[in-house]
């Protein structure tokens, strides 16, 4: 293997890794976001259920 053959290899690497490893920040973060939505979405949901059933356990 020459200089030549490791450079292209290498070239090639960064080229991969300059494409792969945004997509891979983005799809991430998307997936973090979609998380923390549904997580926010339960929890109001059961604070809103858990509301309600004071409020009507009182009467």
């Amino acid at each position: 293997m020459t200089r030549e053959d490791g450079g292209g290899v290498l070239e090639l690497l960064e080229r991969i890794g300059s494409i792969v490893v945004p997509i891979a920040v983005a799809l991430y973060a998307l997936l973090y976001i979609g998380i923390e939505q549904i997580y926010a979405s339960s929890v109001s949901t059961r604070s809103r259920w858990a509301s309600t059933r004071r409020c009507c356990s009182a009467v």
